[in-house]
């Protein structure tokens, strides 16, 4: 799957960076070697003639053996003449060559008539960045996620216990970032603060990523302000421009709905949302700290209907994991 526009564009103005940045330090290297080690150029531009004497040659009609022995054998005497005039100016033997960042397309992007790895590679860490730019990095994987934090201990109240509950959470989690498509369904990530919602709904968006797939993560209350600020302060085509890719990316993750304050506005973005999202097939991650009635409550019955008829329920139970670490220290 392309990555969105955005980063592809990106990535060819960071590669277009790199060629430019090798050409010039290049330029600068041949300059230093023209102070202090001259022979060294003009041996090169002895080299360069290698490729028309042998055209020459094979064009002549004479003995083409010979004439392609000798060539060689004047080419090798001269670049042992040029590297020793380098070495004695106190050069490496490549000082007159561009050092591009990856050696294989020459920061072109294509090898061998396809993409180039380091292009894929550069996009990804470009869907990274973007991702990172609202999340907090070091949250990001699912074998940081830490199941010693909930009890062993079951309760009259629970035919289970909370590590049970969280290792299957956990389970669910990774089975569907690592198989994601977008025939995925959606998922609603349910249960009190500090519970690890953001951890996981991080580390299905990072995995996801791995895929190939184009993902946007955004906390709820950040996508309200933008969307907010773009239509009361820049006009429609503003939020329409910066609404369009959070209603199309392959993979949406919001977080931490319901900690924004609660409007007509941000109840019809969020249905709006949900609603357009389902219609194109496309899967959407929500975590919340709300319980099925506070949502019903917040949203309406038509929400509560959409997120807890259509989204499949996961659920996180315990204590607060960040107030345990707080209390251990």
């Amino acid at each position: 799957m392309p990555y969105p526009l955005e980063i592809v564009k990106k990535s060819r103005e960071l590669l277009a960076e790199r060629r430019e940045k090798a050409t010039s330090e290049a330029i600068e290297r041949r300059m230093a070697v023209a102070r202090r080690a001259p022979r060294a150029l003009e041996i090169e531009r002895e080299i360069s003639t290698t490729s028309a004497r042998l055209a020459s040659a094979v064009l002549s009609g004479e003995d083409v053996a010979a004439q392609v022995r000798k060539i060689r054998e004047f080419n090798l005497q001269k670049q042992r003449e040029l590297s020793e005039a380098l070495r004695s100016g106190g050069f490496p033997p490549d000082v007159l060559e561009p050092r591009y960042h990856c050696a294989l397309c020459r920061d072109t992007g294509a090898f061998q008539g396809r993409l180039c790895s380091c292009v894929v590679q550069l996009e990804k860490e470009l869907m990274y960045e973007r991702l990172g730019a609202q999340a907090s990095v070091d949250l990001c994987g699912f074998e940081r996620f830490d199941l010693r934090y909930y009890s062993e201990k079951g309760s009259p109240s629970a035919a289970v216990s909370e590590r049970a509950v969280m290792s299957k959470t956990l389970s669910e989690c990774v089975k569907y970032a690592q198989n994601f498509s977008l025939d995925s369904p959606s998922l609603l990530l349910i249960g009190k603060p500090g519970l690890g919602k953001t951890h996981l709904s991080l580390s299905i968006a990072y995995t996801v990523i791995e895929g190939g797939f184009d993902v946007l993560y955004l906390p709820f209350h950040t996508l309200l302000t933008r969307l907010e600020s773009a239509r009361f302060s820049k006009g429609s085509a503003e939020y329409q421009d910066y609404l369009d890719p959070v209603l199309n990316c392959e993979l949406l993750v919001l977080d931490d709905l319901g900690s924004e304050f609660t409007t007509a506005f941000s109840t019809s973005v969020l249905y709006d949302l949900v609603n357009t999202r389902q219609l194109r097939s496309l899967p959407t991650v929500i975590n919340t700290n709300l319980n099925e009635g506070d949502i019903a409550s917040r949203y309406g019955e038509r929400l509560h209907s959409r997120l807890l008829g259509c989204f499949r329920v996961i659920p996180f139970v315990g204590e607060d994991i960040r107030l345990q670490k707080l209390y251990s220290k």
